[in-house]
């Protein structure tokens, strides 16, 4: 079964030579053409199939594309699409995981996002990037 493993391996690597190869945009069209093949096992649907052969057949000719600095330029347009989306969704998780030993708030004048620790009494803030004052209960 190892052998078989190696030998599967090297024809692979040896097919992808020279080709894009995996990257972000690849992995979220063949992510979401998974999710929509599943999705089609539950609510059989004609519009999921095509979805879902679609998406996964372009996964795949972006992996085996030739065409390097185009799919390059690509993955770059789609990276700077999500993130924005992606940045948020982080701070979101960061905040929830910090929710016990830190207040967050933003600031008035700039709107810049601030963090100061829980329970330390009245503290007066000052924002780093417009030296705004407030004074807040935490």
């Amino acid at each position: 079964m190892s052998n078989f493993l190696d030998k599967l391996n090297g024809r692979l690597a040896t097919a992808l030579q020279g080709s894009n190869g995996p990257d972000t945009l690849g992995r979220w069209t063949m992510t979401l053409g998974l999710l929509f093949a599943l999705l089609n096992i539950f609510f059989y649907n004609m519009v999921f199939t095509a979805l879902s052969f679609m998406l996964m057949s372009y996964a795949v000719y972006r992996l085996f594309s030739r065409n390097v600095p185009a799919r390059q330029a690509e993955d770059e347009r789609f990276r700077a699409f999500v993130k924005r989306p992606t940045d948020a969704l982080r701070r979101l998780r960061r905040q929830a995981a910090n929710r016990k030993t830190t207040v967050y708030l933003t600031c008035k004048e700039c709107g810049q996002r601030l963090s100061v620790p829980k329970g330390k009494g009245m503290m007066r803030v000052v924002c780093p990037k417009c030296k705004h004052e407030t004074t807040i209960r935490t």
